[in-house]
């Protein structure tokens, strides 16, 4: 398997602030690549079958961390 799925956390908001960084680390999970882990927008590619656990932590202007974790199931 040498699948390429794209990941999008440009839906991350701020109600008192603008969003000036992103970070993407996988939790858990067979092995994959994320290209780019600092960007809003990124690709992970897969090589095998499973379930991978993905974090998002975005940071606003004043300093403040907010995280969201999000399940990838890879079936082919």
């Amino acid at each position: 398997i040498n699948k390429v799925y794209t990941l999008n956390g440009r839906a991350s908001t701020d109600i008192d602030g603008k969003i000036v960084s992103y970070s993407l680390k996988k939790i858990s999970g067979p092995t994959s690549t994320i290209v780019n882990s600092t960007s809003a927008i990124t690709q992970v590619r897969y090589t095998k079958n499973g379930i991978y656990l993905f974090e998002l932590t975005v940071k606003d202007n004043k300093g403040s961390v907010s995280k969201k974790r999000v399940t990838v199931t890879v079936n082919y």
